[in-house]
């Protein structure tokens, strides 16, 4: 009779723990997503750093890459649609971090590819060394987010 309840009280233990691992990652992953966001806010409230519209990133563009006006008007709707979409992004909390991530890197490829026909060859240079710093900057923001420190 013992024995009968220990096997019974381990089948519930074992139970709750099958239950609850996954209730308690979703709630850790949660977390770790709100913090992330507050680290984001606290960030961009310190060190004044918003997202820049798009008006400003084609200007950012034009100067950069001597855009021509009709480039500058292509360009824009497609910088607008890409800031959407991210902002979307990143307030979708339903999927999971490297998802988003992937997401976002598909987002922005997308954008890319409707941007390369526009320019001319050394403008593609150009963007591509642009694109590359942007992804250098992200990668050392991430780093240093991982790392506890604030940018």
């Amino acid at each position: 009779m013992k024995r009968l309840w220990i096997n019974s009280w381990a089948i519930s233990l074992m139970s709750c723990l099958l239950f609850a691992g996954p209730l308690c990652r979703a709630y850790a992953e949660d977390l770790s997503l709100r913090d992330q966001n507050a680290q984001d806010q606290a960030s961009s409230a310190t060190t004044g750093r918003q997202p820049m519209d798009p008006d400003e990133v084609v200007d950012m563009l034009a100067a950069r890459l001597n855009l021509t006006e009709d480039q500058k008007t292509q360009i824009k709707p497609i910088i607008a649609d890409r800031q959407q979409k991210l902002r979307d992004l990143r307030e979708d909390t339903s999927s999971r971090p490297m998802q988003r991530m992937r997401k976002a890197k598909k987002i922005m490829e997308d954008s890319d590819k409707k941007i390369d026909p526009i320019l001319n060859d050394q403008q593609k240079q150009q963007y591509a060394q642009i694109e590359q710093q942007m992804r250098q900057q992200a990668r050392a923001r991430m780093q240093n987010r991982g790392s506890g420190n604030m940018q």
